[in-house]
């Protein structure tokens, strides 16, 4: 046979074999080492929607590319260059975008063939899936794995990836490209036990689901929590083909687990060392839990106390009086007392707050009980204590009145009234009027800082100073006879013997001497309100000559004045409970109010005089009850004067 017939012959069989090529309803495309397009049959041009011509030696990647289930392909994951590029391949179902914009399903089986120069060459076979039967559903399925919330990675028998949807991307931050071929070990963290893995890679291998949590790390290196399910495929020969993994990120459930665990462990922290009793129980009574402290509390085991009920530790407590609706929630009692009965039947007084809550739709209780033996016991001796105090209040108070004159001395020389309103404090004023001898009387006003049983005592103790034979003292030779104290004299030995620093408090006083013969009125003030010279014609002076408040030891001088009263002049002395009087805005009554009233009054007789200036200090604080004790205290000098001879006064 020549060559020129056998090359005709030959160009006739391949015609026919393209022909027949031409009619399969396959397409059929190979490609060389660099994939490009070396032939195609017509099916597959249909398919591409481009003449021939412009499809031989073209990048197939760049004609023919595909995606599978909607996850665009990477050059390497293509199925003419997995082969070539040694990566694994399987027949599978992909997408192909036809040239009227309409997605084409198709399945393609890959195969390698060596050349005779050498060379390989990849051909696929493509089948059309747009019209078989039921492959609606399976789009269904494929569009549905695409777009689930979870991860989902496709693996070959050897778990190396062939697919991953979006949401892999996303947990990850590897896309398909990126992790195509590559095995999912390229997620582990180190921070999974190799127990773990152990355990899974023996469940898969032999065919089984398996489901766990691991720490795996992104792209990034950051890590995460993930729980996973391995579903391996396997043949009806019992082969595992291929191994679908879907993946959940759980880092925040389990960041709010840890945290709940950390919680819990505070509260546990928090209630195993309450001083309290704490305890759970249900609306019968029941217990349902306590802390420590409880089985503390009322003497009992751990074994003992839950085959107790509610009643056995309180009697006396009804959760069903406490809550008639056992539907709501909150705190139902705070600051509750009642019983408590130790295993021992020992009872003791306990407070209790009970809050109530919903547990599985039933009413559920917490008590917290605290022991208030003590506090009991505090309260007991505090009211004996109260009960003492008020005894020696009521005894200081009495003290107080007695050093008080009960009735106005009995002389043609002079009228006395005073005002005297102690307030609800035991306080320290005191005032008298001391007859030395025919012709002079002693007149004070004592104001001790302070109030209650040390002020009172302090009170006490001056007025005994001031006992008439302690106000005169023998002339000195040669003369003979006693001489009248004068008020600085008698000031500053008071000085000396209350100092502050032994008695830790200190006071105000007047101390004014009268010769009733003579008119002469000599006084002088240790720090207390200025005294009021009334006179007839209404003027009205104040009396300012004296010296510091009596507690400073002497340390500085007192001063003293001697006026001239005349017949029907008045002296009006009192203690700062007047003028510092508040109403409720707290303002005083004021020594301006005070002097205005009595120009007001002055006319009046000395006791009314008096009654209408306290009635106007007492509404202008609206009738409250003093703060301090009200001393007022008023002389009007009757006598008429004498001229004086040889007085000593």
């Amino acid at each position: 046979m020549d060559l020129p017939r056998l090359v005709a012959e030959l160009r006739g069989t391949l015609g026919k074999m393209e022909a027949a090529l031409d009619s399969i309803s396959e397409g059929i495309v190979w490609t060389d080492e660099h994939c490009k397009i070396q032939w195609c049959n017509e099916r597959f041009i249909q398919l591409l929607g481009r003449p021939k011509i412009l499809v031989l030696g073209k990048d197939i990647t760049e004609l023919f590319p595909l995606a599978e289930a909607h996850v665009p392909l990477p050059y390497e994951a293509h199925p003419a260059c997995a082969l070539k590029m040694g990566k694994p391949v399987r027949r599978a179902i992909f997408e192909f975008m036809s040239p009227k914009r309409e997605e084409v399903s198709l399945d393609i089986e890959s195969t390698i063939v060596q050349l005779p120069n050498g060379n390989d060459s990849v051909v696929l076979v493509v089948r059309d899936l747009t019209h078989v039967e039921d492959l609606s559903q399976f789009e269904i399925y494929k569009t549905a794995i695409a777009a689930a919330a979870n991860a989902v990675a496709i693996t070959n028998g050897e778990g190396d990836v062939l697919w991953v949807n979006p949401a892999f991307n996303a947990l990850t931050g590897y896309s398909l490209e990126e992790i195509y071929g590559k095995n999912l070990t390229i997620l582990k963290s180190g921070k999974t036990p190799d127990k773990l893995y152990k355990g899974m890679h023996q469940s898969i291998r032999a065919g089984k689901i398996w489901q766990g949590e691991l720490i795996n790390k992104r792209k990034d290196g950051t890590l995460y929590y993930e729980e996973q399910t391995i579903t391996p495929v396997v043949t009806k020969r019992n082969e595992i083909t291929y191994f679908i993994a879907i993946k959940q990120n759980i880092t925040h459930r389990k960041k709010t687990e840890q945290a709940l665990l950390e919680s819990e462990k505070r509260i546990r922290t928090i209630l195993d060392s309450a001083p309290d009793a704490i305890l759970n129980c249900s609306e019968d009574g029941s217990l349902m839990g306590a802390n420590p402290m409880c089985f503390t509390m009322f003497d009992y085991e751990d074994h003992e106390l839950f085959i107790k009920s509610l009643p056995d530790l309180i009697p006396d407590l009804s959760l069903r009086k406490l809550t008639p609706n056992l539907e709501s929630e909150g705190i139902v009692a705070r600051g509750l007392e009642s019983v408590g009965h130790k295993k021992d039947g020992k009872e003791f007084p306990v407070e209790m707050s009970i809050s109530l809550a919903q547990l599985n739709n039933s009413p559920f209780f917490t008590i917290v009980i605290h022991d208030i033996t003590e506090r009991k016991e505090t309260e007991r001796e505090l009211a004996e204590q109260q009960e003492r105090l008020e005894a020696d209040l009521e005894a200081a108070g009495k003290v107080q009145l007695s050093l008080i004159p009960k009735t106005p001395p009995s002389t043609k020389f002079f009228r006395m009234h005073w005002k005297f309103v102690p307030s609800g404090h035991i306080g320290g004023d005191i005032f008298n009027v001391v007859q030395l001898d025919e012709e002079h009387y002693a007149f004070y006003v004592v104001d001790v800082s302070g109030h209650g049983v040390p002020s009172s005592l302090i009170a006490v103790s001056v007025s005994q100073v001031l006992e008439p034979q302690y106000l005169s003292r023998r002339r000195p030779a040669p003369q003979r006879g006693w001489e009248i104290l004068p008020p600085t004299i008698v000031l500053d030995f008071l000085d000396r013997q209350f100092p502050m620093e032994r008695f830790n408090n200190y006071f105000t006083m007047l101390y004014a001497v009268l010769n009733v013969r003579t008119g002469k009125l000599q006084y002088s003030c240790a720090g207390h309100p200025p005294p009021f010279h009334l006179q007839t014609d209404g003027t009205i002076l104040p009396l300012k000559k004296g010296g510091p408040l009596i507690g400073l030891g002497g340390a500085l001088p007192f001063e003293q004045e001697t006026i001239q009263l005349s017949t029907g002049d008045r002296i009006i002395m009192y203690t700062d409970g007047i003028t510092e009087y508040e109403n409720e805005q707290g303002q005083m009554y004021g020594e301006e109010r005070f002097i205005s009233t009595l120009q007001k009054e002055m006319t009046q007789p000395l006791e009314d005089m008096m009654e209408l200036v306290y009635q106007d200090m007492m509404a202008s604080g609206d009738s409250r009850p003093p703060n301090d004790d009200v001393t007022f205290v008023g002389i009007e000098y009757t006598g008429t004067p004498e001229p004086e001879e040889n007085e000593s006064a």
